[in-house]
């Protein structure tokens, strides 16, 4: 489970209480809004943002509390 971004305590290992955002960027649409999901629950005070493949997940993303959702096709 090393480096699960879906598990609180690997995020707060990497420093989440003294941090002022998280950057989620998986492959799995559902482990991003899964990591999102557990960021505002555990870690209120970080700003998430979350890079996306598929735009269906966009409107959860931003209903779990993603700060910035960006689809990935709109990337350079």
């Amino acid at each position: 489970f090393y480096g699960d971004a879906t598990r609180d305590n690997v995020i707060k290992s990497l420093g989440a209480e003294k941090a002022i955002a998280a950057v989620v960027s998986l492959h799995n649409p559902k482990n991003s809004l899964k990591s999102a999901l557990m960021i505002r629950r555990k870690f209120p005070h970080l700003l998430c943002a979350v890079r996306l493949e598929d735009h269906l997940y966009e409107k959860k993303l931003k209903q779990a509390g993603a700060i910035v959702v960006k689809p990935e096709h709109l990337e350079p």
